[in-house]
């Protein structure tokens, strides 16, 4: 067998091969792996990876978010977050359909603790941003409330807590709307949160 031990000089290798053939090199591996079952010792970022390259969407999907979560469990939030990325751009290429866009719309809720101790607020923001729209798009309120009432925690202490009420009043809204006892706890939890950090404990107590 033989290896590339220079990264540019396996670029170099790689670019050479048509793309055509790259994808169904990429497929093979990931079927490889399915034929051998748990004989395998392919991990699951590597698959993902192969069965994004290989044109394999739905798979590359579940490789990547098994991956996502085994890295964030490890506390390994860059690998995490790499992995839901891969997900998010195998969703991208697959046909839209209510489900994928549930599941990305979870993807983006998920990740943003992964996000936060990497210090990516715009990322985390961007995310939550839009898997509000797709809640709205889809007329999920349950799902609305879950994210506005992230976007209310995220701001409890970046001194936009005007924004941090605003998304209070929104998840409130949403979760009357579907009678979610629960959701609207987190939103009064969340509201007596921001208002507590602001020394405003008459407001928080309200």
């Amino acid at each position: 067998s033989y290896a590339f031990k220079h990264a540019l000089i396996q670029d170099a290798a790689y670019q050479g091969i048509p793309a055509s053939r790259r994808a169904a090199l990429h497929a093979r591996v990931v079927q490889v792996h399915e034929e051998l079952g748990r004989e395998g010792d392919t991990d699951d970022a590597a698959l993902a990876f192969h069965a994004l390259n290989g044109n394999l969407l739905e798979q590359a999907v579940e490789f990547a978010m098994r991956a996502a979560r085994d890295a964030a469990a490890r506390s390994s939030y860059a690998q995490a977050n790499r992995m839901t990325d891969i997900a998010l751009q195998a969703i991208a290429g697959l046909p839209s359909s209510e489900r994928l866009l549930r599941l990305e719309a979870d993807i983006l809720s998920w990740r943003r603790a992964l996000l936060w101790p990497l210090g990516q607020m715009n990322r985390t923001i961007d995310g939550l941003e839009r898997a509000e729209t797709i809640a709205r798009d889809l007329g999920d309120d349950h799902k609305l409330a879950e994210v506005c009432i992230h976007r209310a925690y995220m701001h409890s202490g970046d001194g936009k807590p005007w924004l941090g009420l605003d998304f209070c009043t929104k998840a409130t809204a949403a979760a009357s709307r579907i009678g979610e006892k629960r959701l609207l706890a987190e939103a009064a939890l969340a509201r007596c949160q921001i208002h507590s950090l602001q020394g405003k404990m008459r407001a928080a107590l309200e």
